[in-house]
């Protein structure tokens, strides 16, 4: 059996995070239905001096 279905590993906390350029680490994950499926709403704490700390 041969599927081709595009999978996206799930965000977990304590990986890292690059956004923005930026490096930091999941602090929180919480899953959201939405109308495209279940989505993810992660929190990322950042490991510089820029701001904002957290997004």
């Amino acid at each position: 059996m041969n599927h081709d279905i595009h999978t996206a590993s799930i965000p977990r906390v304590g990986m890292f995070a690059t956004v923005r350029n930026r490096r930091g680490i999941i602090s929180a994950v919480e899953p959201f239905d939405g109308d495209r499926g279940r989505l993810h709403l992660v929190h990322i704490e950042y490991k510089d001096d820029q701001l904002p700390h957290n997004d």
